[in-house]
């Protein structure tokens, strides 16, 4: 979409968890927006200086005769990102890693906190999943979303896969899973769909919803893909005969594709039409039983003879 060609960025940098104004003066040193003699200040940029060096994970040896010119560039950000600390150069200590080490050496000892965090972030974004919807209805604080925000969208989009009923608690373990991927034992809510799109509706009577994602693996929560399509569908239709305006629904996904960077599988695969990834270089698509019923409800709702396969 541009005519510019973009210019190429082959830098990245990590830093461990909980130090923004480290990773603030890192970007800032890299974009090339800070000018020199700038003083920069924060909690984790006060504990460097109070250790006496920055220290700097690399894979490469710095002292080494001759390097390329990008890990030249590497040390020369290191060093001016220790200059901007304390004001001097030779302030930076650079520790040689392997690949594997990198991430690594980024934990802190209170790393074992961390599967309880995770859950726990999981469990306040499905209690604050509806925020955008909230936002946009009015019902937040100014603070939050400004009153001339509210109701300026076209239409009302969502996306669907697992839900369980408020009365469900037994099955919160099951929701935890889905959202950090594991889709085996997700929790299938067809009614879910409904109660949604309900609210959505009350929230804004004048706009048309359109659902963006709706799919299943092969196999979640003891229902097929076609168990899982036919009853979320079904949803879909009791909305539209109770009056409110669905105008749309988007199956995820037509192929298989990589999720979330997961190995690829079963366990993975969303797609109507499968497609070996890993094994196939030409890319073959297959048709599954889920794509069949796919047509057939395509057919039935339209009513029309669907083309032979080939025919177009």
């Amino acid at each position: 979409m541009l005519d510019d060609p973009l210019g190429q960025r082959d830098c990245a940098v990590a830093v461990a968890r909980g130090n923004p104004d480290l990773l603030n003066l890192v970007n800032a040193v890299v974009a090339g927006d800070l000018p020199a003699g700038t003083p920069v200040h924060g909690r984790s940029l006060d504990a460097i200086r109070g250790r006496g060096a920055l220290r700097v994970g690399v894979t490469f040896d710095p002292n080494a005769d001759s390097l390329p010119e990008r890990l030249k560039k590497e040390i020369e950000l290191a060093e001016q990102v220790g200059e901007r600390i304390f004001g001097r150069s030779g302030c930076v200590q650079f520790e040689l890693l392997r690949m594997d080490e990198r991430v690594n050496s980024l934990r802190s000892w209170l790393h074992f906190f961390e599967p309880i965090l995770r859950i726990c972030s999981v469990v306040g974004t499905i209690l604050n999943s509806n925020w955008w919807h909230l936002g946009m209805a009015g019902k937040l604080p100014e603070l939050f979303c400004p009153k001339e925000c509210a109701g300026q969208q076209d239409f009302v989009g969502l996306d669907y896969y697992w839900g369980i009923d408020s009365f469900e608690l037994h099955r919160v373990h099951q929701l935890i899973d889905a959202s950090m991927s594991r889709f085996d034992d997700a929790p299938v809510d067809s009614p879910g769909l409904l109660r949604a799109l309900s609210r959505l509706h009350r929230w804004f009577p004048d706009k048309e919803i359109l659902i963006i994602e709706n799919g299943c693996i092969d196999q979640a929560d003891n229902h097929s893909r076609e168990q899982y399509l036919r009853a979320h569908i079904r949803e879909v239709t009791r909305a539209r005969a109770t009056g409110i305006p669905v105008a749309g629904y988007i199956c995820w996904s037509i192929t298989s594709n990589r999720e979330w960077g997961l190995a690829f599988g079963p366990a993975s695969d969303f797609g109507l039409y499968h497609i070996n990834l890993d094994g196939d270089p030409e890319l073959k698509r297959v048709s599954t039983a889920s794509a069949e019923m796919y047509k057939r409800v395509i057919q039935e709702e339209s009513g029309e003879e669907l083309p032979a396969p080939g025919a177009h």
